[in-house]
């Protein structure tokens, strides 16, 4: 679709992003990132949390830190729990590897992240079992 142009509007941008973004391959993450700007530039603003969901993600595939803290992986020295159906997420959850002082919250709540303490929150929600979709992603302004 993209080869043949038929993505035109930043919500088709924002979609096809999303849909590279679940890649698990480096370069399929830095076009998806790529896309959400695209996104962004035609004027769906709500992409901007996806765009930085994207550069977080690719960071992480290349080794490097993220920067805006969107992604809440498995910490890999946290012991795995057994899921029950009381909790059905996984603990041990964490968001190292991170540069948290890259970007002050004033950048990630104009990119529609949550600033730097819920993101512990969430962490800690997560860790307790529970998903904390209501601040997963802040409304976008």
């Amino acid at each position: 679709m993209l080869a043949a142009g038929e993505i035109r509007t930043g919500d088709d941008f924002r979609d096809a992003s999303y849909i590279f973004q679940h890649s698990d391959k480096p370069d399929d993450c830095l076009f998806a990132h790529i896309l959400a700007m695209e996104a962004v530039f035609r004027g769906t603003t709500a992409a901007r949390f996806i765009a930085a969901a994207t550069l977080d993600r690719y960071l992480q595939f290349t080794k490097q830190p993220q920067v805006f803290g969107t992604q809440y992986i498995t910490d890999p020295k946290a012991p795995i729990p057994i899921h029950t159906a009381a909790s059905p997420f996984q603990f041990g959850r964490t968001l190292e590897p991170y540069n948290e002082s890259f970007l002050p919250d004033a950048v990630r709540t104009d990119f529609c992240v949550p600033i730097l303490a819920q993101q512990y929150a969430n962490v800690a929600m997560f860790n307790t079992g529970k998903w904390p979709r209501e601040t997963m992603h802040p409304p976008c302004q």
